[in-house]
C-alpha cells in the first residue's frame, strides 16, 4: 500500500468481522479518511492510510464499539506512534512502537515492570509479555490459521 510509504501512515488489519461489520468498519473508516486503501480477501481486510495519532486513536475506539471485532491498527504518527489492539475476550491494549513498527517498552514502563515483579524472573517475563500485547498476538495467530484452513478446505471442495 502506497499509503504506508510516507510519515504518519497507519494501517488497520481486521482478523475477524462479520460480513455487517466489515461493511460499517469500512464506512467509518471512509467516512474520516476518504483517500483510505481498502485490500480485501477471504481471509481479513487491511486498510492503509494517512493519519495522525488522536484520528488514529479515533477510529479503534469506534471499532471497538462494534463489539465482535478483532483488529489491530498500527500508527507510525512522527509524534505518538502506538499500535493499538482489540480482541473481545481480551479487550484493548496499546504499545508504543518505532518507525518500523517494532514494539517498544519505554525506560519509565520497563522500570515500573521490574518494581512489580519484585525480582521475580518468571513474573517479569509475564509482564513484559503482556506489555508487548503477546496474548492479542496469539489470538490474532489463531485467527490466522483458522483462515486459511477454512479457505484451504473452500479451495478443494470448489
Amino acid at each position: 500500500m502506497s499509503a504506508l510509504n510516507n510519515s504518519n501512515s497507519s494501517f488497520l488489519i481486521v482478523h475477524h468481522a462479520d460480513l455487517g461489520r466489515l461493511g460499517l468498519i469500512r464506512a467509518l473508516v471512509s467516512s474520516r479518511i476518504p483517500r483510505a486503501q481498502f485490500v480485501e480477501d477471504a481471509a481479513c481486510l487491511e486498510v492503509g492510510f494517512i493519519a495522525d495519532s488522536p484520528t488514529a486513536q479515533e477510529i479503534v475506539y469506534a471499532i471497538t464499539k462494534l463489539g465482535d471485532v478483532s483488529f489491530e491498527l498500527v500508527c507510525l504518527d512522527q509524534t505518538d506512534a502506538r499500535r493499538w489492539v482489540f480482541e473481545p475476550t481480551l479487550g484493548l491494549g496499546s504499545v508504543s512502537v518505532d518507525q518500523a513498527a517494532n514494539q517498544v517498552i519505554g525506560e519509565n514502563e520497563l522500570l515500573e515492570l521490574v518494581r512489580k515483579s519484585a525480582q521475580n524472573g518468571l513474573k517479569l517475563e509475564r509482564l513484559i509479555r503482556k506489555a508487548l500485547l503477546s496474548q492479542w498476538d496469539e489470538k490474532f495467530e489463531d485467527l490466522r490459521e483458522k483462515s486459511l484452513s477454512l479457505a484451504d478446505q473452500a479451495r478443494r471442495v470448489g
